[in-house]
């Protein structure tokens, strides 16, 4: 193991930016599903208050459910 420790140095190394990458991009991806669900609670509160009608709520519901759709990886 003394022999090959540049090796596993260097394997430890690009293995770390590997899980950060990851890390980052999932961290990230997380984010715009939050965002989404917050659009979907802000449109119900619209609907809720009166500024927004029935037909219109259920139209943007439908696009942002496809968006939350897409985000998991969903096929219908």
């Amino acid at each position: 193991m003394v022999n090959n420790y540049d090796l596993l140095q260097s394997f430890l190394g690009y293995g770390s930016l590997g899980v950060g990458s990851a890390t980052s991009a999932w961290a990230r991806h997380l984010d715009e599903v939050a965002q989404t669900l917050a659009a979907i609670e802000r449109l119900h509160q619209r609907l809720k208050s009166g500024g927004l009608d029935r037909e219109a709520f259920f139209r943007q519901r439908k696009a942002l459910f496809g968006r939350l759709d897409t985000q998991r990886g969903v096929r219908r």
